[in-house]
C-alpha cells in the first residue's frame, strides 16, 4: 500500500503518526513514495540511520527545517543538502564553508543561495 503512487498522503501520515517507525524497509517504502507528505518527516528523522537520512534529504517534499536539522550529519548527507533547492539559505551559507570541497561546491552552484554569499564564496575561493 505504502509504495503505491496513488496512496493518498493521508494514509502514509497515519501510518508516520500511528507507529515508531523502527522499521527501515517501512521508513524506506514510504520515502519511495512522492506522496509521502511533510508531516510525515520528523518522525522519520528521529528514527533514521543513514540510508534513511539520505532518502529523507532526497525527497522532494522534504521541509527546509529537516534539511537544515540533518546538514550537520556524514558527507554524502551534506552534499545532497547543499544541492537541494529547498534547503534555506542560511544553510547553504553555512555549507559553502565546509571542509569538504564537495559540499561546498554543491551549496556555491545551489540556485538557492544568496547572491552575496556566492560572490563573497568566489572571492575568497577562486580556485574552487
Amino acid at each position: 500500500m505504502l509504495e503505491n503512487e496513488n496512496c493518498p498522503p493521508e494514509a502514509i501520515q497515519l501510518v508516520a503518526d500511528s507507529v515508531m517507525v523502527t522499521n527501515y524497509t517501512v521508513a524506506a517504502t514510504m520515502l519511495g513514495n512522492p506522496n509521502c507528505p511533510a508531516g510525515a518527516f520528523p518522525e522519520l528523522v528521529s528514527s533514521a540511520n543513514g540510508y534513511i537520512q539520505l532518502a529523507i534529504v532526497k525527497h522532494p517534499n522534504c521541509p527546509p527545517e529537516i534539511l537544515e536539522l540533518l546538514s550537520h550529519q556524514a558527507v554524502p548527507i551534506r552534499e545532497i543538502v547543499a544541492a537541494n533547492q529547498r534547503t534555506p539559505g542560511a544553510t547553504l551559507e553555512r555549507l559553502l564553508s565546509d571542509r569538504v570541497g564537495t559540499v561546498s561546491r554543491a551549496a556555491a552552484a545551489n540556485p538557492s543561495l544568496p547572491r552575496r554569499a556566492l560572490a563573497m564564496w568566489q572571492l575568497a575561493y577562486p580556485d574552487r
